[in-house]
Parts: structure tokens; sequence; C-alpha cells
């Protein structure tokens, strides 16, 4: 790489944290990856060990895990029509992190860095010329627009991420959402199960905690929604597009208005939907040694969410 950060970009304090970031980075992308995600992401992680930061609490593997995953969202890691690809849970199982973990790290650094897809800082090298983003950042450029303009490199401020309370998740009550599947693609049979999880967490970590539970890899768009039916059209969506599943937390979703209830739609092509009720049980506390979310229980018959077929068969 060249042209890259190095200790003398990083605060004193942050610089043995750094070292051990990079070093998990380095060895994540020289195995599954590729140099110029670790380009880049040697650049996100140099601009949030900064002053301000959370970084010096918490394992470094989480945090590298949540840099390399916040790169792979502004580049697609996870749409198959790109190369690398993973999903979530193939990179948290390769990297040794929890998704629920990946997914907190990963958020905390977005909103702190106001990454967005696409970003034209964080845009792999190979990719950079097809961006539309970079390509309107050089225009403004040469036509001296300030505003269209979004500062790279070193002169992009390093923006200390939010730091968020570390005892929120372990000090949060504990709900029993009972996730049902509705239909899919390939539903042939009944399928249902009992999911615990911290009130403090967000739809997307509910989505990875259903995904988790039914089997499925985390490979194609999703949103959650309230109606009365799953069918209804009035529907009030959480969605990436609204952001909403990023920050609603199960405890701003529940209780649910009156008649209306809570579905889970993944995989737009293949339409598998969930309905999602919250048990009448008073929510417990965090038990000592549980780690959660975890399935509680679980009924029917888990779809395949890729049947294979016989090739011979007419």
């Amino acid at each position: 790489m060249t042209n890259g950060p190095t200790l003398n970009d990083i605060p004193m304090h942050f610089r043995e944290r750094f070292t051990d970031i990079i070093e998990v980075i380095d060895s994540f992308c020289d195995d599954h990856l590729n140099e110029e995600y670790k380009d880049v992401c040697h650049e996100l992680a140099a601009h949030v060990c900064q002053d301000g930061s959370p970084l010096l609490s918490g394992k470094a593997k989480s945090w590298a895990a949540g840099v390399i995953w916040a790169i792979g969202r502004v580049n697609f890691l996870s749409d198959r029509s790109f190369e690398p690809h993973m999903t979530q849970g193939q990179f948290a199982k390769a990297i040794g992190v929890s998704q629920t973990t990946v997914s907190a790290k990963c958020r905390e650094i977005w909103d702190g860095m106001e990454l967005m897809q696409l970003d034209p800082e964080f845009t792999v090298a190979s990719r950079k010329d097809a961006n539309p983003l970079v390509r309107m950042a050089k225009l403004a450029e040469m036509l001296s627009i300030p505003h269209l303009e979004r500062p790279a490199g070193p002169d992009r401020e390093r923006l200390p991420i939010k730091s968020q309370d570390t005892n929120q998740a372990d000090n949060a009550a504990i709900f029993t959402l009972r996730v049902e599947l509705l239909g899919g693609m390939h539903c042939e049979d009944d399928w249902m199960a009992d999911i615990e999880i911290q009130s403090s967490f967000t739809l997307e970590d509910l989505h990875l905690a259903t995904q988790e539970a039914v089997g499925f890899s985390d490979d194609y768009c999703y949103c959650f929604y309230v109606a009365r039916t799953d069918r209804s059209r009035d529907r009030v969506y959480y969605d990436d597009e609204n952001g909403l599943i990023f920050t609603k937390t199960l405890d701003e979703v529940f209780p649910l208005p009156p008649k209306k209830s809570l579905f889970y739609l993944f995989d737009f092509g293949d339409d598998w939907i969930f309905k999602i009720t919250k048990s009448r049980k008073a929510p417990h506390d965090h038990e000592a040694g549980v780690a959660y979310p975890r399935v509680a229980n679980e009924t029917g018959t888990r779809p395949p969410q890729y049947p294979s077929f016989d090739e011979d068969e007419e």
C-alpha cells in the first residue's frame, strides 16, 4: 500500500490498539479478501483510532471485525454479484466473532464516521472508476463546486466514533419473541422458534438472530413492517432505506399498536415472511453466563434456503 496511514497518524495512547487491530485486519484480508480491501481497512482503522473513540475498550478483534465489515458494507461485500463475496454469517464465523458483535461494532463505526455505501474515500481501488460518487467528486473539483466535494485522505476530518454504554446490553431486560414462518419460496413445513434477546437490541440484531435460528445465510435484503396482516397494504416499514433497522430498538417497537403485528420479510425474490410476536411473559433479567440472543424453544422443520435439486429430474 502506498501513502497509507502510519503510527505517526495515530495518537500515542492509541498506537498499541491500532497495531493490534491492523494485525487482525491483515491476517483476515490475506486469508479471505485481498490487498485493496486491506488498504481501505487500514485507512478506516486510522480514522477511528483517534481521541474520543471507544476503541480502547473491548477486544481488538471485535473492533477489527467492525472495521472490516463496515468496509464490506461500503463495497457490497454481501452482494453475490461482487467478488470477493461473503455473507455476514460467513464473515463472523471466519473471523471468530459473533454476528451480534460484528453488527454492533460496525454500526458504531458506520454512524460515527457517517459512512455510506459507495463512500468515495473507502471504495476499493478497482471500483473507484465505476463509482458515480467518485466521478461526481472529481467533476465538482474540476468545476470548483465546494458543496459537492467530499474531502478524502488526510484532508477529511477524522471523526471520533460515538461511544456507547458497554454495559447497556447486559443490563437490558430480556424479551422472548416468537418467530413463526408464514411462507417462502421453498416453504413446505411449519417452523417456529422462541428467541430470547435483549430489549436494547435493534431490528438488525433481531434479523441476525432469526437468520441464525432458521439456518439461513444473510445474503439478501430484508425489512420489517408493522401491519394488520402480512398482506395488508397499510404498513409501517423499518428498512435499510430509512435506516430504522439499524436504530430502532426492540423496546421501542414493542408494545405494538392494537390489532397490529410485526412481520419480517427476507429476500425480496423468494419472499420469506415471518411473523414476530412478543411473549406475554414478563421480560426477565440477563442471566449470568448466558449468551444472548439464544433460541429457547424450536418446533417444526427448518426450511431449506437453497434446496438441492436432482440434475436429472425433469
